[in-house]
């Protein structure tokens, strides 16, 4: 239950109590703000929901990908799925920021048969800058993982107020927990059904943002994937288990076979260079944003937008794609979209001289915009395919209503070879693509045609095929999608329904 209290205030001429409490009985309605209570008055308190499920990832007879059920961290393996936290409860105070979380974790085997089990009670505050934080022991005492799991956590923020400042009244919680030289995690998120106001929950973003117009638009309106939800990107994967463990018995006994960090990581002059709470500077000396993708692609927002106009004028010549309506003002991206088209427009150049034509990346704010479902965290660009004639800029190469299919219109070979690069990046992670069926049958028959199935690249090129899904609205550009990168945590994956590649 939600409760919402006024503080007391304490006077130089005595002690004035106020104080009211509100309930509400139905589910998801527990968080009631009247005209005249203020934001930092309030304390939340809930039970955490888990993100994710262990159970076969079946709906309607679909199959859709798998859930982890292991993480891959740099010091260390983290087994997902073998955790419960049962009779949980989180406070947070958004006046002081600080937040308490107990309950009891349950460790499980392979065979769902329970291994152990502890009480646990984490606390800690952060800065109004902070989106993510340590919650740390009650108590300071040093931990034996071998007798005991030891419980410890880290909180990624959802909310924003109207200052841009995080809060926590929307959280996700990765919970850490080592028990006899292994380390688990279950990822929980504190729901707050009903936002305070609009602009405080940051998954609550208007209709419209923009009153831009869009008739001007060269794209057609799209459908929607076939998707569920996912885990946030969280902080499993950039934790340091040393640290997180750092109060309790050693490391190398806490949990097994202990990497070594990597050598960007061990080595402070090689990696990047923390700015400000948002702010990055790169190896290259490029300044990066961080936190920037909030929430799913289909339902969230973006912070610290980077925009593609602006890298599109400090390239100047060497710009070798041009944003398509710029007038729409829906060029904002994260830095790695950003990053990736740009490279993606070299690479094109190089193929064939054209420029990349990009329509809708997203607004600054992100959220909805029309005639889009998703496009709203940065993550997703919606690009041209390479047509063969050099006055057209978005060929239309498959009719979505009479689904007349003009081959000639466009280059199968350059589609392929901007696929395929995209999805060779290392450091920036494609998750999808969606075009047009008939386009990836094409696309299909030119990779076999060229042999790229029994190439040294046909795990990359299975790969590619197995991501690419068909999506209306998709017949004069496709859609390309990122998976959340580790800088930005609030950030939530889909999980797509499985297709069979080419075949």
């Amino acid at each position: 239950m939600l409760k919402i209290r006024k503080r007391t205030l304490f006077g130089l001429s005595g002690v004035f109590l106020l104080s009211f409490m509100l309930f509400s009985c139905k589910p998801g309605n527990r968080l009631h703000v009247p005209q005249n209570q203020t934001q930092k008055y309030l304390i939340v308190e809930d039970e955490l929901t888990p993100t994710s499920t262990d159970e076969v990832t079946q709906k309607n007879g679909v199959t859709y990908q798998p859930f982890q059920n292991k993480i891959k961290n740099a010091q260390a393996d983290i087994l997902v799925g073998r955790v419960k936290i049962k009779k949980s409860k989180i406070t947070y105070d958004l006046a002081s920021r600080k937040m308490s979380v107990s309950g009891v974790a349950h460790v499980y085997s392979d065979q769902k048969n329970e291994l152990s089990s502890t009480d646990f009670l984490l606390e800690s505050s952060h800065q109004p800058d902070e989106g993510q934080f340590d919650l740390k022991a009650e108590k300071n005492i040093k931990a034996n993982s071998s007798e005991k799991p030891i419980v410890r956590a880290q909180v990624t923020c959802l909310s924003l107020n109207n200052k841009d400042e995080f809060d926590c009244s929307r959280a996700v919680v990765d919970f850490f927990i080592a028990y006899k030289k292994q380390v688990f995690t279950e990822q929980m998120e504190l729901i707050q059904k009903k936002p305070k106001t609009p602009t405080d929950d940051v998954l609550v973003v208007s209709e419209d943002i923009s009153k831009a117009d869009h008739k001007n638009d060269e794209i057609q309106p799209e459908g929607t994937e076939d998707s569920i939800d996912g885990r946030y990107q969280g902080s499993a994967e950039t934790a340091d288990l040393g640290e997180v463990f750092k109060d309790d018995e050693a490391p190398d006994k806490v949990i097994v076979n202990v990497r070594a960090k990597p050598a960007d990581q061990a080595a402070p002059d090689k990696k990047e260079k923390p700015l400000t709470k948002d702010l990055h500077q790169t190896k290259d000396g490029d300044i990066r944003p961080i936190n920037q993708a909030i929430g799913f692609p289909d339902n969230g927002r973006l912070r610290n937008a980077t925009s593609l106009l602006e890298k599109q004028k400090a390239l100047d010549d060497k710009a070798f794609f041009e944003i398509s309506n710029p007038a729409s003002n829906r060029y904002y991206s994260t830095y790695e979209t950003a990053e990736l088209l740009i490279r993606m427009s070299q690479t094109l150049n190089q193929l064939s001289s054209r420029k990349l034509y990009i329509s809708a990346i997203s607004q600054k704010i992100g959220g909805k915009v029309s005639p889009h479902l998703s496009h709203q965290i940065g993550l997703d660009a919606d690009i041209a395919y390479p047509a063969t004639q050099n006055h057209v800029k978005f060929p239309v190469v498959v009719q979505m209503n009479s689904r007349l299919y003009s081959p000639s219109s466009y280059s199968v070979a350059q589609t392929y070879e901007l696929f395929k690069y995209a999805f060779k990046q290392q450091d920036i992670k494609v998750d999808r693509i969606f075009a047009d069926r008939t386009i990836k049958i094409a696309l299909c028959n030119y990779a076999k045609t060229k042999g790229e199935f029994l190439s040294a690249d046909k795990d990359l090129v299975t790969n590619l095929f197995q991501n690419i899904d068909h999506v209306d609205g998709h017949g004069d550009h496709f859609h390309i999608r990122l998976k959340c990168s580790s800088y930005d945590p609030a950030c939530r994956q889909k999980l797509y329904a499985v297709n069979n590649g080419c075949h």
